[in-house]
C-alpha cells in the first residue's frame, strides 16, 4: 500500500510541477518563481529532520563519527 501511495505521489508531482511553475511564470518574473521554489524547498528541512528522528542514519555515516 505505501508504494502505491509514493507511486501516486510521484506522477501527481510530475503532472502538477510543470503545470504550477507555468503558471508562476505567467504572472511574476523568473527571479520570483526561483526564490519561491528555494523557499518552499527549505521550509521542508524541519520537517523532514522531525520526521526522521536523530537515531535515522546509521553510526559511520557521518565524516566527523568515521574520522574518531
Amino acid at each position: 500500500m505505501a508504494i502505491g501511495i509514493v507511486n501516486s505521489s510521484r506522477i501527481a508531482a510530475a503532472f502538477l510541477g510543470p503545470v504550477i511553475a507555468t503558471t508562476l511564470l505567467a504572472w511574476m518574473p523568473p527571479g520570483a518563481v526561483y526564490l519561491l521554489a528555494a523557499g518552499m524547498g527549505l521550509l521542508v528541512v524541519p520537517l523532514l529532520a522531525s520526521v526522521s528522528g536523530p537515531g535515522a542514519y546509521p553510526p559511520g555515516a557521518y565524516p566527523e563519527e568515521a574520522r574518531s
